[in-house]
């Protein structure tokens, strides 16, 4: 500005001296130092405002770069090499640095929600294929799903095999 001798700095700029700096890649604005960030850039970087500074957002992570990577679909917030913790409400919990889906859900391609199991498995790659049927010895793994042995029927309840009545053969 000729009349007051100060500079106009553009908005990804702050004056330092007597000229203007470019803010920190980080950052979307910036004042005082190019590194104190005054806001962040989310809809392009994924990058939130923490104090002074632009972070990844949740849910991505910091690869040196002023974009954010994001995580696998099934981490809640990762770092470069995996999972750091995963969302219980998606029927997930962390294990070593991958978040699969908890016993009675499965994995539905890139869902980040696990879907349930049919009642009848304790684990399943898909709604009606059953992996391992649940820990009782009534239960006899058929094609895709467990049912229960001849003379016994499932209690939809407990989801235990209950023997049938003395006079039935089979029953359900």
């Amino acid at each position: 500005n000729p009349t007051t001798g100060t500079c106009v700095c553009s908005n990804d700029s702050t004056q330092i001296g007597v000229g203007c700096s470019t803010c920190d890649l980080n950052c979307k604005t910036c004042s005082t130092s190019i590194s104190t960030c005054t806001s962040c850039d989310f809809t392009t970087n994924k990058r939130i405002k923490n104090g002074n500074t632009c972070i990844c957002g949740l849910g991505y992570y910091e690869n040196n770069v002023p974009k954010c990577e994001a995580c696998s679909y099934s981490c809640l917030s990762c770092n470069a090499t995996g999972c750091l913790s995963c969302n219980p409400s998606n029927h997930r919990t962390l294990t070593g640095k991958t978040c699969p889906c908890n016993s009675g859900y499965y994995n539905s391609n890139t869902n980040p929600l696990c879907l349930l199991c049919n009642p009848s498995c304790k684990t399943c790659t898909q709604q009606d294929q059953c992996v391992d049927c649940p820990d009782n010895s009534d239960f006899i793994s058929t094609p895709g799903l467990c049912k229960c042995k001849d003379g016994f029927y499932r209690d939809t309840t407990t989801n235990k095999c209950q023997p049938c009545a003395y006079y039935c053969e089979t029953c359900t």
